[in-house]
């Protein structure tokens, strides 16, 4: 049901694009699988933030090692503190801000 209204905020919101910015690639509609959402803060140590749409990012769809869901998750780890502050004041994530890989 969460995936679904996602669905629809990307359509109306956002471009679809992969939020890797060393990937970057246009993605279509039709490529989208609930692996192309990555929760930005976990969902373990923020439930608050779960069902809250800047705290999601759009990747490619695969869940292989070196993927683009994988990558963000490292870079997030990198920068938690700046982008925990981020998500709280309600802003979208700009990855190229964060480049630290």
């Amino acid at each position: 049901m969460f995936y679904r209204k996602i669905d629809q905020e990307i359509q109306e919101k956002w471009e679809i694009r992969c939020q890797n910015p060393k990937c970057n690639r246009k993605l279509q509609k039709e490529q989208l699988n609930q692996t192309s959402f990555a929760h930005i803060l976990s969902k373990g140590m923020y439930p608050q933030y779960r069902y809250f749409l800047n705290n999601i990012a759009i990747v490619c769809p695969s869940i292989a090692m070196d993927s683009c869901h994988t990558k963000i998750d490292s870079l997030v780890s990198w920068n938690k503190l700046e982008i925990e502050k981020e998500i709280i004041n309600g802003n979208r994530i700009d990855f190229n801000k964060y480049r630290k890989w």
